[in-house]
C-alpha cells in the first residue's frame, strides 16, 4: 500500500529532514489518498505501509518519500523517544515525591 500525506494541524515544513524529525516524535499527518482522505496518521500506523509520500512546502509543492525500511527506523526512533520521555517523567515524579 502507498500513502500520500501532508502535515496536520496547519504545520508546514520547508525540509524533508524536519518531517523525519517530527516522525520520530510521533507527530500526526493527514492522509490525502481517496480511500482514507482526511484521516490522521502517525509513524505507528505508517510502519506496515510499503511507502509513504510526504507533501510539504508552502502549498505542498515539494515531495519526499519514505519506504518500509526507513519507516521502521523512524518507528524505532519514536519508541526511543517514548522511553526517554517516560524515564524523564519517572525521574521528575520520584524527585517530587521525595521533596
Amino acid at each position: 500500500m502507498h500513502l500520500i500525506v501532508r502535515p496536520a494541524y496547519g504545520r508546514t515544513y520547508t525540509s524533508f529532514k524536519a518531517i523525519k524529525a517530527d516522525l520520530a516524535i510521533g507527530r500526526d499527518f493527514i492522509i490525502c489518498n481517496i480511500e482514507d482522505h482526511g484521516r490522521y496518521v502517525n509513524i505507528v500506523e505508517m510502519v506496515n505501509i510499503a511507502s509513504v509520500e510526504f507533501r510539504y512546502g508552502k502549498n505542498g509543492e515539494k515531495v519526499g518519500c519514505l519506504y518500509a525500511k526507513d519507516l521502521a527506523k523512524a518507528k524505532a526512533a519514536y519508541e526511543q523517544h517514548l522511553i526517554q520521555k517516560g524515564s524523564e517523567w519517572l525521574e521528575r515524579s520520584l524527585k517530587e515525591a521525595t521533596t
